[in-house]
């Protein structure tokens, strides 16, 4: 959805926006947009599993693109990037941190941004550094389940049945 919605929004004439999906294994692909863009509004059904053409991103000096791994097109010129992915290496600062090395420009939040956002204790302890008012908040390991919710019975009010 939020890729779709960025799609949409860019100026067709303009510019020519390419998109890249990024399977579990980490392989990337490359598809025409209508393959990516028909089930945007249902994530489970948005599949690249089958997508034949396989690309690896490619650092050059002021010319980093996107190599086809599976056909002989000609490199894919990137001028920026919208990493629009979610949850482990798409906000967790790891695709940040490969395009940065890449020396390719990309929108959003840097690697450490995107890192401290996506780790919930580290933002609050930052935070509480900064005298931000928090709510109370407590980390549990799953070792540690039962003894944090044991805590979490003593020192919290409950609603009574």
């Amino acid at each position: 959805m939020s890729a779709k919605n960025i799609y949409e929004a860019l100026d067709q004439k303009k510019y020519e926006p390419l998109l890249i999906g990024i399977d579990k294994n980490g392989e990337w692909h490359v598809r025409d947009s209508r393959s990516y863009l028909s089930n945007a509004n249902h994530a489970k059904k948005v599949a690249l599993q089958g997508a034949k053409d396989h690309v690896a991103l490619v650092s050059k000096q002021n010319n980093n693109s996107l190599v086809s791994l599976s056909k002989k097109n000609a490199p894919e010129i990137l001028d920026v990037i919208f990493p629009v992915m979610h949850g482990t290496y798409g906000e967790d600062g790891a695709i940040q941190g490969l395009l940065k090395m890449a020396g390719i420009p990309f929108v959003g939040a840097g690697i450490l941004g995107s890192a401290v956002g996506m780790d919930k204790d580290v933002m609050k302890r930052l935070c509480a550094m900064e005298s931000f008012q928090l709510q109370n908040s407590s980390v549990c390991v799953q070792k540690r389940l039962l003894e944090v919710l044991k805590a979490f019975k003593k020192s919290w009010a409950f609603p009574s049945s």
